[in-house]
């Protein structure tokens, strides 16, 4: 087998966590700190699994040439190398229609909704009132959805910091396509007994909606066109898995499993792999690396120096080399032995994980929380491709050059933040750097208790 570089395609909205957790950018939402802090474990794991990683060259004008300095050791596309606009344009024809609709108190998209579940959170909408007028809130159903309000304000402000990181004027919906409970779509603006009016709340979550599914498309497009792995922000993961198992007739087992990982986290089994057709999915639990570095080195400004010299270790010499073995699979036309041979890659994978594990999640009698991972390949190459495919979009998981599928490593977002919960005084040390714009605020989610679902009162109405 030719020797294969493995390539991770990091998105720029990483990039912006890591600043902020970092002290390059201020953080505006004190609750964007652990969601940042996740967001860096991506880069720290692309950085210790890929041999290259490389980032889109985009970002705001004024901004470039510091992130490319702070971040050296990657290599940043420019617009004219991989087609931007023309992959920016059916991106966002793709995800022209994509809208948060409202169905009552309910989200009305089967795509948004299965979203939320992944989060482990129900969203209800309502009326509140706020100087003789009633507008639109987002709520989180506080006593039905598993997730403190502490962890889904992390969580909704993850959402929100997309309308942040890659433009200064994101695309507000102009309107959300709201039906009350009997089905007759509401103006954005209306009296009744009283006036009401969506205000701004709705729309900025809508749009942050929106802009995730843009970004998720383009980057796809991207990564399939460069034949590059997709490491995203680890808000969008979850958005992401709904889109392959809906676009990508993922089977419902694999599909199954990848949601559960998203939601629950992992028990660290290898899946093992019974037929050609099938994707290779391996499981791993590593070591919180944030936590780690900060063990090591006390200091955030030396996360990354030390980061890029520990990747030099044998142990990610061969955990790199186990997953190019599983890149260099899919492009072997011999079909006879390759179960076999997956199985065993993953197998070995497997206990490459185990040995970081011991290795790296224990230093200087401190217990370092562990990061559930799960790689998944999707095979779309002839010979190898799940049967049944049906894409009218995105079309960059089909696999347009005949040679790669749709490659990625996904996250947990909520393990992660139950594991950031258990960081105790290492979480200091992490977030050392962390500048606040000055107003040192932080902005919860409203809640809702699911005894007063549609109950009015004179402060708040239901839909």
């Amino acid at each position: 087998m030719v020797d294969m570089a493995s390539i991770a395609l990091i998105d720029n909205a990483t990039l912006t966590a890591a600043q902020r957790l970092l002290g390059g950018i201020r953080v505006k939402n004190l609750y964007n700190i652990d969601g940042d802090i996740a967001a860096f474990e991506t880069l720290v794991q692309a950085l210790l699994f890929f041999d290259e990683i490389c980032c889109i060259d985009d970002y705001k004008e004024e901004f470039r040439q510091q992130r490319q300095q702070q971040f050296s050791f990657i290599r940043f596309l420019s617009k004219e190398e991989i087609n931007y606009t023309s992959l920016m344009e059916s991106a966002r024809s793709e995800t022209e229609n994509f809208t948060l609709r409202l169905a009552g108190h309910e989200i009305d998209n089967s795509e948004v909704r299965t979203f939320f579940d992944m989060l482990k959170v129900h969203l209800v909408f309502n009326w509140q009132m706020n100087t003789s007028v009633f507008y639109l809130t987002v709520n989180l159903l506080a006593d039905d959805s598993g997730v403190s309000v502490e962890k889904y304000s992390a969580l909704h402000a993850m959402i929100i910091s997309q309308l942040w990181g890659e433009t200064s004027q994101p695309p507000i919906p102009k309107d959300i396509e709201m039906r009350d409970q009997a089905g007759r779509k509401l103006a954005t603006s209306f009296d009744r007994d009283a006036k009401f009016e969506i205000g701004s709340q709705a729309p900025a979550f809508a749009a942050a909606l929106n802009w995730l599914a843009l970004k998720i498309a383009f980057y796809l497009r991207v990564a399939e066109a460069q034949s590059m792995d997709l490491l995203l922000h680890p808000i969008r993961h979850g958005f992401l898995a709904n889109l392959i198992g809906r676009n990508y007739n993922m089977p419902t087992s694999t599909y199954d499993s990848v949601t559960k990982m998203l939601r629950d986290g992992i028990t660290g089994t290898v899946r093992e792999i019974t037929r050609v057709s099938d994707p290779i999915l391996s499981e791993m639990k590593l070591p919180m690396w944030s936590a780690y570095l900060a063990v090591r080195t006390k200091d955030p400004s030396l996360f990354l120096t030390e980061c890029q010299q520990i990747r030099e270790e044998g142990v990610f010499v061969e955990a790199r080399s186990r997953l190019r073995e599983l890149q260099e699979l899919n492009e072997n036309e011999q079909t006879g032995k390759y179960v076999t041979a997956v199985n065993k890659l993953n197998l070995d994978l497997s206990r490459v994980s185990a040995r970081l594990l011991s290795r790296y999640g224990v230093s200087a009698g401190q217990n370092v929380p562990v990061a559930p991972a799960i790689n998944i390949l999707l095979k779309a190459k002839t010979g190898h491709s799940i049967p049944n495919v049906s894409l009218p979009m995105p079309r960059a998981l089909i696999g347009t050059s005949d040679r790669y599928g749709f490659r990625g490593l996904f996250r947990s977002v909520v393990s992660d933040l139950v594991s950031i919960e258990r960081l105790g005084n290492i979480h200091e040390i992490i977030t050392s750097r962390v500048r606040s714009d000055g107003s040192k605020t932080k902005f919860p989610i409203k809640e809702e208790s699911h005894r007063w679902i549609g109950r009015d009162s004179a402060w708040k109405r239901w839909l």
